[in-house]
């Protein structure tokens, strides 16, 4: 969520971070062993020595996962956690990724050998909670599966089925948690909890089964396998499908059989189970949305609610009266209630969005709350760098300087390498001391050459191959710029880079990047 009156600078700050978190330094030398060079490998080593495996899934527009990487490769704190894991780092983008539809479109994805999860996490908010979310993982090792199904039949402890429930939660599986709640009738999960996991659900559902549908619809008739398969009609399972034909679940059980038994079931059939998927999201997603207005009108206060569900008021603000009253209501209440900082942090993402889009709260009050509250953080930097941009394309830059020295302290002491350069990059911006960020470059020799690139991931590649010394421009192919560029810049060479993300060895290294283009 940026403003685009600083863009050339946050891009420049992006590019530093990517620099930085891609370039070889002495620290990734010493975990280098500990990381995997892709999902596949991690897996083998998994199914070797029975340790789980952990994938960063890398996204190119979500700079949690920079952070993460950073994180990873970096904290010395985690080496002993991280060394009773496989490691793999992966774009979101990967070919390992097409055949896995619990991965996550970036964040953190727990398996155990087999590739089942044990958990699907967004990259935490603090650098600490990413040591407790790993420590949780090694002591309690099961698949969602597995503790699902203990659950159920009644053989799990208590603290084992509150486990359940919030991994199941946050892994876009809350119909089952809503589920594994009303059968188990767990003690410490409250009246509203209990009413806000059935209502999210509801969305969880939608998605897996749009997944699904869109998957079953858009493959060609030879490519379906059997686990890709059955790992499909494993995540469209959901209670939710009582409420619908049962012509439905029917279908994906038989399915389901004829796949493990070995049979192929007719592929001209797939696109109608696609099909009724998508009669099944339909019918769903009238009674999720109203649901959720009658939560949301209900617990106004909620932070956790606020996380998920307070976008649904903000779709239809602009055009319908009575959402845009709830939307300011929950806004409101949000605000006036005191929070801890993991409760701040919860509401940081609705709370921007509300104030910056659609101006339902005062940005002095809201930079005020956060700097109160929750000083630190990745959340807490990424709203104060949009506060500050709003202060700087209204004219004032020494409140835009302060938001920004705020975002600056929110993601100092590697909270966010990345938020942290683009704050800095701002503040000399917005103070007008933009020297001090460029002067490294000046020093720099621009070598004779350009790099077109066809994707963000390979971008990221490419500029990992500048050097303390070098460095040369990289653009992208389909870019209606690169040629204007390439004509004016007159280059000795352009080099063609193969994409990356794709699975395609370039041998690309900060070493044969710039022998390529010297």
């Amino acid at each position: 969520m940026r403003i685009t009156s600083l863009s050339t600078w946050v891009v420049v700050a992006l590019v530093a971070a990517a620099l930085s978190c891609a370039r070889e330094r002495p620290a990734d030398r010493r975990i280098a062993l500990a990381l995997q060079p892709d999902l596949a490998s991690a897996m083998t080593a998994a199914n070797i020595d029975g340790k789980p495996v952990l994938a960063l899934i890398r996204d190119d527009g979500d700079a949690a996962t920079i952070d993460c990487e950073t994180w990873l490769r970096e904290d010395l704190s985690l080496r002993p956690l991280l060394a009773r894991m496989h490691v793999a780092i992966v774009w979101h983008l990967s070919p390992e990724l097409a055949q896995c539809i619990t991965a996550p479109g970036s964040g953190l994805l727990a398996m155990n050998a087999a590739g089942r999860a044990i958990v699907l996490e967004d990259v935490p908010p603090m650098r600490t909670h990413l040591a407790t979310l790993l420590s949780d993982i090694l002591e309690h090792p099961e698949t969602l599966d597995q503790a699902y199904a203990a659950a159920i039949d009644g053989s799990a402890r208590s603290a084992a089925v509150s486990r359940t429930i919030l991994r199941l939660d946050h892994a876009g599986r809350a119909d089952q948690a809503a589920e594994l709640i009303r059968k188990t009738d767990p003690s410490g999960v409250e009246a509203a909890k209990r009413e806000e996991v059935a209502v999210k659900g509801r969305f969880h559902a939608m998605r897996r089964w749009n997944h699904l549908a869109r998957a079953l619809k858009g493959r060609s008739a030879a490519a379906p396998t059997t686990d890709w398969l059955i790992a499909q009609i494993d995540a469209a399972e959901s209670p939710l499908l009582d409420e619908s034909s049962a012509s439905l679940r029917a279908f994906l059980s038989a399915a389901k059989a004829a796949v493990t038994n070995g049979e192929r079931p007719p592929l001209a059939s797939l696109p109608t189970l696609g099909a009724m998927l998508e009669q099944a999201v339909g019918d769903q997603r009238k009674k999720a949305s109203e649901a959720t207005v009658a939560l949301v009108r209900a617990h106004p206060h909620s932070g956790e609610l606020a996380a998920w569900a307070g976008m649904v008021p903000l779709e239809t603000a602009e055009k319908d009266a009575k959402m845009a009253d709830l939307a300011r209501l929950q806004v409101e209440a949000l605000l006036a209630k005191p929070m801890t900082a993991d409760e701040r942090m919860r509401t940081l993402g609705f709370l921007g969005y509300a104030t910056i889009e659609f101006g339902y709260a005062d940005p002095v009050r809201l930079a005020a709350t956060i700097a109160r509250e929750a000083p630190r953080g990745r959340l807490s930097a990424d709203v104060f760098l949009d506060l500050a941009d709003l202060a700087f394309n209204a004219g004032d830059a020494a409140e835009a300087a302060r938001l920004y020295d705020l975002s600056v302290i929110a993601s100092s002491e590697g909270e966010s390498p990345a938020l942290n350069r683009t704050a800095l990059a701002s503040a000399a911006l917005a103070r007008g001391d933009a020297g001090a960020t460029t002067m490294p470059w000046a020093r720099r020799q621009v070598l004779d050459a350009v790099a077109l690139v066809p994707d963000l991931p390979t971008f990221a590649a490419a500029i990992a191959c500048w050097s303390d010394t070098a460095f040369f421009p990289v653009l992208m192919q389909d870019d209606l710029y690169a040629p204007k560029f390439i004509a004016a810049f007159k280059p000795a060479r352009v080099v063609l880079v193969p994409s990356v993300a794709r699975g395609t060895e370039t041998g690309l290294t900060p070493e044969s990047g710039m022998r390529a283009l010297v």
